[in-house]
């Protein structure tokens, strides 16, 4: 029994050492030693790595921090008087198809199918009149901004205030035009025609839909209940004394 007890006190302290004896971490950083040299990093110059690299006329660079800018190319002349345009070029005049300009239009009213055929009617308007910009055509509205020549953009807009647009396709309620500006010159900011797309997931889609759902559900119950204070008025003065 007393060898068995010394046996295990024995091990009992040999335990107790392995437990307190400190362990190498591996996932530390050695500690820096007298033979540390420091990292390799490249001086800087006026904000410019000294890199050890062989000399090339292409390796050149500015003294300070300066930049070189291109000089501004100067701009065509915009004629802006009335009277120097003619339809065709009559008289020596300038030809009215190559005064350039632009407006934005926004189009409340309603339009069926989320408005796939009145976005198909108006772009091919617009695309037959050789206009540049974008549309986004929606169930209460039609918003956009074209470009292009002054007489394509007069029809067009002509095309909207006077409401061609087919009774299958929906109804306008309203046009207003606004951003006119002519004299614009070569390149246009858009080089093509296109339609914006309701790329929505389901789930916004969804709470958009929840939304206006609450809206008129609201709108509905503050109607009866005017017209319910309304009867109830009535009714006292038609009753009371």
């Amino acid at each position: 029994l007393l060898e068995a007890m010394t046996v295990l006190q024995g091990v009992t302290k040999l335990r107790r050492n392995v437990a307190i004896t400190k362990r190498v971490n591996m996932g530390w950083r050695p500690p820096r030693s007298l033979f540390y040299e420091g990292k390799n990093l490249p001086t800087l110059e006026m904000g410019y790595p000294m890199l050890h690299t062989n000399y090339d006329i292409l390796n050149r660079r500015s003294s300070g921090f300066r930049k070189y800018m291109p000089p501004n190319a100067p701009r065509p002349p915009v004629v802006r008087d009335a009277d120097a345009y003619a339809p065709h070029g009559e008289d020596g005049k300038i030809p009215i198809a190559e005064l350039l300009g632009k407006f934005r239009f926004m189009v409340p009213g309603y339009f069926v199918q989320n408005g796939e055929l009145a976005e198909m009617e108006a772009f091919t308007t617009a695309i037959d009149l050789h206009l540049v910009g974008w549309m986004k055509v929606r169930k209460t509205f039609m918003s956009g901004h074209m470009q292009g020549d002054w007489t394509a953009l007069s029809y067009f807009q002509r095309w909207l205030t006077e409401k061609h647009l087919s009774r299958e396709a929906g109804t306008i309620r309203a046009v207003e035009i606004y951003e006119v500006n002519t004299g614009l010159m070569h390149p246009l900011v858009y080089t093509s025609l296109m339609t914006v797309k309701d790329n929505r997931k389901y789930g916004k889609r969804k709470n958009q839909l929840l939304k206006t759902l609450e809206r008129a559900q609201i709108s509905a119950l503050e109607s009866q209940t005017a017209l319910e204070r309304r009867r109830r008025e009535e009714f006292t003065e038609e009753h009371c004394v």
